[in-house]
C-alpha cells in the first residue's frame, strides 16, 4: 500500500498497528480528510469526480 500512496512507510505501519481506537482491536479509521492528509488517497469525491480525474490523466499519458 505505502507503494501507491504518499503515506511513508513507518506511518502506515503505525496507523495499521495503532490499539487506542474503540472500534477496532487493531489499526486506524481514517475518514475523508483524515485519508488526505496521511497521504492514503490523493482526492475526495465521488465516481464522477474520479472518471473525470481519469480521463484527464489519460489525456495527460496521450500527449507525452
Amino acid at each position: 500500500m505505502a507503494e501507491h500512496s504518499r503515506v511513508g512507510k513507518e506511518r502506515l505501519k503505525a496507523l495499521m498497528h495503532n490499539t487506542k481506537m474503540l472500534t477496532k482491536d487493531l489499526g486506524t479509521v481514517l475518514v475523508g480528510h483524515e485519508a488526505v492528509k496521511e497521504g492514503l488517497i490523493d482526492h475526495l469525491g465521488g465516481m464522477k469526480d474520479a472518471l473525470a480525474c481519469l480521463y484527464r490523466l489519460a489525456e495527460e499519458h496521450k500527449k507525452r
